[in-house]
């Protein structure tokens, strides 16, 4: 019987500017936010899809985690060809850490009896790249990251992944496993208007902590964000004065941050007039030892 594939994905957070916090500085205010699927997640979600048509997966069943927005995600995976789509709802800050995601997806999948599980190597907002590894923890499966082709015969799986100077790496595992793919390892599906309008029709499945026998509060920790913190404000850098430059020159140079543009000549007349011009000009700025007579 040929698995299926259960896709980790995400709505990730843009920001728009200036960036402001909450009161504690624990977490961005809502109106700076922008959301939209997360990039990553187009390229696992392609190498399902290209799995599936191959005939070496049977589904495709997309999870996630989050509020209702999330729902969005969920869609363009249903708009480009996913089986069906499951969220379990809790707020989005609760998702700042990796180990809760990681926790609550790993709850879900093994109450729906999957193996084989694909997700984006990071996200394109935390770009932490631990969800995947606490997923793979959780479950007790093998952790393949930076996965660039997939294959998969009977319950063994078989990757390549990218190392550096362009080299690639093949790994075997047996299932169950998850699977990180990199992004770049292929071309992700376009999604039409008309596709996205017809999945927004469709039943998102919802599975609720109570469903899946886990609390958010019972889940282990090993680290907690404390405050989100601004970018230091830097001064802008400007040039130094020039001190072949004339002391005017100088001066624009310090209090407006560069001396004034001087109209331009043009030189024009018989060739020995105008050589004789531009020598004394280079020889008055020292650019010409000696005068050219």
């Amino acid at each position: 019987m040929r698995p299926e594939v259960f896709l980790c994905v995400k709505q990730a957070a843009g920001l728009t500017t200036p960036v402001r916090f909450n009161s504690d500085a624990s977490d961005v205010a809502p109106e700076c936010r922008i959301w939209s699927t997360n990039d990553g997640d187009r390229f696992a979600l392609d190498a399902a899809l290209r799995a599936r048509e191959g005939g070496v997966i049977g589904g495709v069943t997309c999870v996630t985690a989050g509020p209702t927005e999330a729902d969005e995600a969920l869609y363009y995976c249903l708009a480009a060809g996913a089986d069906r789509a499951i969220r379990i709802p809790v707020s989005a800050a609760a998702l700042f850490e990796p180990a809760v995601a990681g926790a609550l997806l790993a709850a879900a999948i093994r109450h729906l009896g999957g193996q084989l599980v694909f997700a984006a190597q990071r996200s394109s907002d935390g770009e932490s790249g631990m969800v995947p590894v606490y997923l793979a923890h959780a479950l007790g499966a093998a952790y393949l990251s930076d996965v660039t082709d997939f294959q998969l015969d009977g319950t063994v799986v078989e990757i390549r992944r990218r190392i550096e100077g362009g080299h690639r790496q093949v790994w075997r595992s047996q299932l169950p496993a998850v699977v990180a793919f990199d992004r770049g390892s292929a071309s992700p599906r376009y999604v039409a208007v008309a596709a996205m309008a017809l999945a927004r029709r469709r039943e998102v499945q919802q599975l609720t902590e109570s469903a899946l026998g886990i609390s958010l509060s019972q889940i282990p920790r090993p680290v907690r964000l404390e405050r989100l913190i601004p970018p230091r404000v830097r001064t802008k850098k400007l040039p130094g004065p020039d001190w072949n430059q004339s002391a005017t020159e100088r001066m624009q140079t310090i209090v407006i941050g560069g001396a004034a543009r001087r109209a331009s000549t043009m030189l024009e007349g018989p060739r020995e007039e105008v050589a004789a011009v531009a020598a004394d000009y280079l020889h008055k700025r020292r650019l010409l030892r000696h005068r050219v007579s």
